[in-house]
């Protein structure tokens, strides 16, 4: 490494290795992946758990709901953990819950357990896994192009959506719905010796120009932001309430898209295979609206983004009274 001062006083980058840096992206790419993907392989299970339980659809869907309630309640505990424990164990955290709680939810014989195993459990391991601890490590060795970086693992929505419903409903053409709960949880459990031998404490310290940027703010005595002093703005609500808006509108479709397509006439694999189609789209969206965020502006992109969701959702209301593959 070069020295981490000029001779004029000023912070100097470190010469971090392309490689090291590529295994931080990489990392919180795989680790996204697998906390939106494997939660949502929901769309694939409700039909059969649905059957087996007895249960009612809004009961079912309420397992869903859970799941994201508790996801989003995660989200500030799975920032205290990154910043207090580092990425190692908050990795490590994230993986051992979703991982145990798919296993235990293939044991599951009532519905209140699928509650607590899926959406509890789950909810709670993909928040420690997903964006909250991925921009936090991300923003410790990025400064310029930022969009751009944090949209590679936020494209991972997309990706786990593409790879991860398709495998559990072609598992479940040779194995029982529990049977494939616990090949799943199995998969992300083995995942943790894996995770526990990256340099995640190198990964977590950040750079020397990180970490001076921070001293010398603490040195200065600027006022830090703070979740207190942050609610207290209009900028903060305002992105709350449209982020907001948007889950509802897309969350109330997302879990009942596979369901709705075996309903409306089409094979299952079928219908898994669109919705994991879907998240190829969107990841190459991802990536690509934070590409185009560093360019073209923030406001720009996400008011484009907003009308293809309608169009999109519109689109699969259509199947109602026009069920065929366009």
């Amino acid at each position: 490494m070069t020295a981490p001062y000029t001779p004029y006083g000023e912070p100097r980058p470190e010469q971090v290795s392309r490689v090291f840096l590529t295994t931080m992206v990489s990392l919180t790419l795989l680790m996204n992946t697998l906390g939106r993907g494997v939660t949502e392989t929901f769309t694939v299970f409700l039909l059969p758990v649905e059957e087996t339980m007895g249960a009612s659809r809004a009961e079912m869907t309420l397992a869903y709901s859970i799941y994201m309630l508790v996801n989003g309640i995660s989200a500030p505990i799975a920032g205290q953990m990154i910043d207090r424990l580092g990425g190692r164990l908050t990795y490590g955290i994230g993986l051992a819950f979703l991982g145990s709680g798919f296993w235990l939810a293939g044991h599951a014989e009532e519905l209140w357990q699928y509650y607590l195993f899926y959406s509890v459990y789950g909810g709670f391991g993909a928040a420690t896994l997903g964006m909250v601890a991925a921009s936090g490590l991300l923003s410790r060795w990025f400064t310029k192009r930022l969009g751009t970086v944090v949209a590679i693992p936020h494209a991972a929505t997309g990706l786990g959506v593409l790879f991860i419903p398709p495998l559990a409903q072609f598992l479940m053409g040779y194995f029982s719905w529990q049977q494939t709960h616990q090949i799943i949880g199995a998969g992300v459990l083995v995942l943790i010796p894996f995770v526990l031998l990256l340099p995640l404490g190198a990964m977590s310290r950040g750079s020397e120009l990180w970490r001076a940027q921070r001293r010398a703010a603490r040195a200065s005595g600027a006022q830090a932001w703070t979740a207190l002093r942050a609610i207290r703005t209009e900028a903060f609500w305002s992105l709350f309430m449209l982020f907001f808006f948007t889950s509802v509108a897309a969350y109330a479709v997302i879990p009942q898209c596979v369901a709705f397509l075996v309903e409306s006439g089409f094979d299952p694999l079928f219908a898994a295979s669109a919705f994991g189609v879907s998240g190829l789209f969107s990841a190459i969206g991802i990536f690509a609206s934070g590409w185009f965020s560093d360019r073209i502006g923030r406001l720009t992109i996400v008011t484009i983004t907003k009308i293809l969701t309608m169009t999109g959702i519109a689109s699969l209301i259509m199947i109602v009274w026009y069920p065929n593959l366009l």
